[in-house]
């Protein structure tokens, strides 16, 4: 090993000039790897979601959700299919196994659905399909419009905001949700069907031959080359009322004005009705690409925001910002920057006072150099900062200097032993070398189980070991190969005529060197009694967590998640029979009763909604977001229309 360190002795220039250079492309990939709140994971799930007008939930099932399935049989690789059927809407859920090819299997199962689609029945909307992703259900932010408008006037400036949102470098899709689908609807009256003598079917025949599209080939000229069309589609109210429905024989003929009683635009019956604070809402879910930066796209949200607040203030419609991921991943940055700062102004002054200032400052350098070569390999990998890779930081900010403070110790007792100073370096080292690099292997190998997890909960957890060991394994490098020479330049230098320099041969110090003296004589006189104590306590350990977590005795609270919580699931539930407007509504006066209670209770934060709420007709139940201050919530009197309301706490929020 000392040929190793001297030849980094003898390249100074080399070994300084990476050490820059590491550190400078550090910075910059700080300033270009994307930002996010978790990992962009692909879960291996897809919904298929069909939509039958006017179906009951039976044939929805018969006519619907079994021809899909039949389509699906043989598909490879699939753990499981879940399908749903209600009224008007099938919803199927394929789970593929884990670790497969998900973007084949996915290809596959669209190519088998849209292969069968002349199976299904006439008037089926075609189905769509959904790949759940982290960006699926987390998006960066959420822009609710909410106004005391219609559904219609909020989609409109909903759509004139969703365009410069989509363009910001970054975004994937600036999606939008809650619009009610617009529908012409037409109400026939039974009397003049049967004086004109006319079917339902004749009438939905002929609205159907009349409302159409046909390719009708192309011609080229010396003006250049056309695409012929035959286009009858409706577009305006007074095209749809005057279509023929029957023409006689004696020239005469029904059109459909003759056989309606009303014909109106209107909205397709909603199965989902969102609200913010009670108030009607249509909201933009900004997606990220897997490159993107979540703080640099939120900011560019709110300042795209303030532009077009004056011209929702004139409409009467306010921008509420909710699931602002860059609240969380401010937090996180804030965590971690205080656990560095705190660790390395502890592992500084302990240095300081045992061994000096400038070997403390030694070795605080390998810290950010660590952190900034660990951020050039995630950049390189593909991976992004997240909590979870600042989680990861947190955890090895303390076992990064280890390695350091080895190295730096053993050279400093050999210059307190009056060894010259280049001598001192390359002993030093060289002796503490394989050790150093035993400890740092065993310390990585005790993270790379980790990537053993299969599923999308491996890919979640895997940046943990990866993370970890690129940091100690560039703190490895940094104490090997660039601390020495750090040394050789600001290293303490030996006293003249060879005499050691001067120990903090202190009070504390003579404390600690008594009591390990004493603990290691014992050890090793009583060696039989001292492993059998370790064993005792270590059989006493397993046998406490196994009794904890089994339940037999709460010796140790099993606890994954912090108590103080501020979001809260409100679990509404009814009759079979209540409508989602009734639903609605039951809902809408919760939330306003919530935030009567004033700011000391729930308040609208940048983070979340105060209260917002999402319906489904699929069962009468409904779930409500609560934002709140305190750490529990208030016990409530919920109002008597409610049948039942559970509260529920979120522990991702």
């Amino acid at each position: 090993m000392r040929p190793v360190v001297r030849f980094t002795l003898g390249q100074r220039v080399l070994f300084n000039l990476i050490f820059v250079l590491l550190t400078v492309a550090g910075a910059f990939a700080v300033g270009r790897i994307s930002v996010d709140r978790y990992p962009e994971i692909n879960f291996g799930k897809v919904i298929i979601y069909t939509f039958y007008p006017g179906a009951s939930p039976q044939d929805v099932e018969a006519l619907i959700t079994i021809k899909i399935e039949e389509a699906l049989e043989g598909l490879e690789q699939v753990e499981f299919v879940r399908s749903s059927s209600v009224r008007e809407r099938s919803a199927i859920l394929v789970k593929f196994r884990d670790d497969t090819d998900y973007a084949a299997l996915y290809d596959e199962l669209r190519f088998r659905v849209l292969g069968m689609l002349g199976e299904l029945p006439k008037g089926v909307v075609p189905p769509s399909f959904d790949l759940i992703e982290t960006s699926t259900w987390l998006p960066v932010v959420a822009v609710n419009l909410v106004g005391d408008r219609s559904n219609r006037a909020l989609t409109l400036l909903a759509k004139e905001l969703q365009v410069p949102l989509s363009r910001i470098p970054g975004v994937i899709e600036a999606e939008l949700s809650g619009e009610y689908q617009r529908e012409f609807h037409i109400y026939l009256d039974p009397h003049r069907l049967s004086a004109q003598g006319v079917s339902f079917e004749d009438v939905s025949r002929a609205l159907v031959d009349a409302n159409l599209t046909i390719p009708a080939g192309d011609y080229q000229d010396a003006s250049g080359e056309f695409v012929v069309r035959v286009d009858e589609r409706f577009r305006s109210h007074e095209q749809v009322v005057s279509t023929v429905i029957r023409r006689d024989l004696d020239g005469s003929f029904v059109t459909l004005e003759d056989l309606i009683s009303e014909a109106r635009l209107g909205y397709r019956d909603p199965h989902i009705i969102t609200s913010v604070n009670g108030r009607d809402c249509v909201t933009i879910k900004v997606l990220k690409t897997a490159a993107g930066n979540a703080l640099t796209i939120r900011r560019e949200v709110g300042r795209i925001i303030e532009e077009y607040t004056p011209t929702l203030a004139k409409q009467g419609v306010e921008a509420v910002l909710t699931q602002d991921s860059s609240t969380y991943i401010r937090a996180s940055i804030s965590t971690l920057g205080w656990n560095l700062t705190l660790g390395i102004a502890l592992v500084s002054l302990i240095l300081w006072y045992f061994m000096g200032l400038r070997n403390a400052g030694l070795v605080t350098v390998g810290i950010p150099f660590a952190f900034l070569v660990t951020m050039i390999l995630m950049n390189l990998t593909g991976n992004s900062q997240n909590e979870i890779t600042l989680f990861s930081f947190v955890l090895v900010s303390g076992i990064i200097v280890d390695d350091a403070v080895v190295v730096v110790e053993n050279i400093y007792r050999h210059i307190q032993q009056g060894e010259p100073l280049e001598q001192a370096l390359v002993e030093g080292t060289a002796e503490v070398m394989l050790p150093v690099i035993s400890a740092t292997a065993t310390t990585v190998v005790a993270f790379l189980p980790m990537l053993m997890m299969t599923g999308s909960t491996g890919e979640f957890f895997a940046l943990i070991p990866t993370a970890v060991s690129f940091a100690i394994i560039a703190s490895l490098f940094e104490c090997l190969f660039i601390l020495p020479l750090h040394y050789l330049d600001f290293g303490p230098r030996p006293q003249p005529g060879g005499a050691p320099s001067s120990e903090r041969d202190n009070a504390p110090l003579r404390v600690l060197r008594r009591g390990t003296d004493g603990l290691i004589r014992f050890t090793l006189r009583w060696r039989y009694l001292s492993l059998s104590l370790v064993f005792v306590a270590f059989l006493a350990a397993v046998a406490i967590l196994g009794v904890s977590i089994t339940g037999i005795a709460p010796l140790i609270r099993i606890k994954f998640f912090p108590a103080d919580y501020n979001l809260y699931y409100a679990f509404i539930e009814g009759p079979a029979d209540t409508t989602i407007e009734r639903t609605d509504e039951m809902v809408r006066e919760i939330a306003c009763y919530i935030m009567a209670d004033g700011p000391g209770h729930a308040a609208r934060q940048p983070g979340l909604p105060a209260s917002s709420s999402t319906r489904t007709t699929s069962r009468s139940s409904v779930t409500t977001w609560v934002r709140s201050r305190s750490p529990c919530p208030t016990r409530k009197t919920v109002p008597s229309k409610t049948p039942s309301l559970t509260w529920r706490p979120c522990a991702s929020a």
